[in-house]
């Protein structure tokens, strides 16, 4: 900290020096200048400066320090003894210590504010906490806290934790909301409802599941059959030879017999149980008639196209039909590996 005694002294010792080198007329006319410089005329500088502060603070009953801190640095800069005068008038630091000289920001002779307040001190643009406490009043329902805030890093935290609160409810309020899930479509859900006997049957007797769902979804259209909704009969399996788990149905289909279209009414299997429908059609290929097609079950394209040929059905395109099928809903997703 500079103070009067520490740089009068210097002052005084360099004048000393010089004079041991000099005349008496030139001492003598030292002397008078260094008076005047040192004492006379920033005393009566600071003097007048203190007198002016006074009478200004009697005046409007400010409460403030009589000498501000511009003022101090002026004095600083003008004359060591003027700086120690009127530092007896003026304010100190947050905490208690007197201005020292580098918080006055002599450098480039003026004060930078941002340097001030990063070593604690407030500038005079800044509202203190106190002052913040008066003017807000108590009774506004957006006030942080109505008691007065200690420091200035507690009021900033204080009020910036509402500021991020409200920046956080406007982020949830504007985010997207999910979609609802799709609905499934009618082929979906047939879908997924056969999978799993389809599975079954492919674990007992080695049928692709994908080629079992799409014999089922062309055989019943997709489930909307009479045999599938009263027999639970997916494949229109026959019951020549044996009837099944709930015995044998009748169907009226259509034939064509001595040149013209004729109904003849034919038993078909009936089943207690979808399972049991998808179950006795992997059965049914265990035979030697379609032995090659079981030994290619690996490749449903191919295990597809040998039924056809080996007579499952008369129709032409019947493998294209099922090769169609398993290619546009991906059934090769279901086919359990061995």
């Amino acid at each position: 900290m500079r103070s009067f005694g520490l740089s009068g002294f210097s002052c005084f010792h360099r004048r000393a020096v010089w004079i041991k080198s000099k005349s008496s007329a030139q001492i003598g006319k030292q002397i008078r200048w260094l008076v005047a410089h040192q004492l006379v005329v920033p005393s009566l500088l600071a003097l007048a400066l203190v007198v002016t502060a006074v009478a200004g603070a009697v005046l409007v009953g400010n409460q403030e320090p009589v000498v501000d801190r511009q003022t101090a640095k002026v004095l600083l800069r003008a004359s060591p003894t003027a700086y120690a005068i009127a530092n007896m008038f003026s304010s100190s630091d947050a905490d208690g210590a007197e201005p020292s000289e580098s918080s006055l920001a002599l450098d480039g002779g003026t004060a930078d504010d941002s340097n001030v307040v990063e070593r604690g001190v407030e500038p005079d643009s800044v509202q203190k906490p106190s002052d913040l406490a008066a003017v807000v009043p108590a009774t506004d329902p957006n006030t942080v806290d109505t008691q007065p805030i200690d420091s200035g890093v507690n009021e900033v935290a204080a009020t910036s934790r509402p500021m991020l609160s409200g920046r956080s409810d406007r982020a949830e309020a504007t985010a997207e909301p999910t979609p609802p899930a799709r609905p499934l479509t009618a082929e979906e859900t047939f879908i997924a409802k056969v999978v799993e006997p389809a599975q079954l049957s492919q674990k007992q007797t080695g049928v692709p599941t994908s080629v079992t769902i799409a014999q089922a979804i062309l055989e019943s259209n997709w489930g909307n059959s009479r045999l599938a909704r009263d027999a639970n009969n997916y494949f229109g399996i026959k019951a020549r030879e044996k009837s099944g788990s709930a015995g044998v149905i009748y169907i009226d289909t259509w034939e064509f017999l001595g040149g013209k279209n004729i109904t003849v009414s034919e038993p078909f299997r009936a089943y207690a149980s979808m399972i049991e429908s998808f179950i006795d059609h992997g059965l049914f290929f265990q035979n030697s008639r379609y032995a090659l097609a079981m030994q290619n079950a690996a490749d449903p394209r191919q295990f597809a196209r040998l039924i056809h040929k080996a007579g499952y059905a008369t129709d032409p395109s019947y493998s294209d039909k099922l090769i169609a099928l398993m290619d546009k809903f991906n059934l090769y997703i279901y086919d359990l590996q061995s």
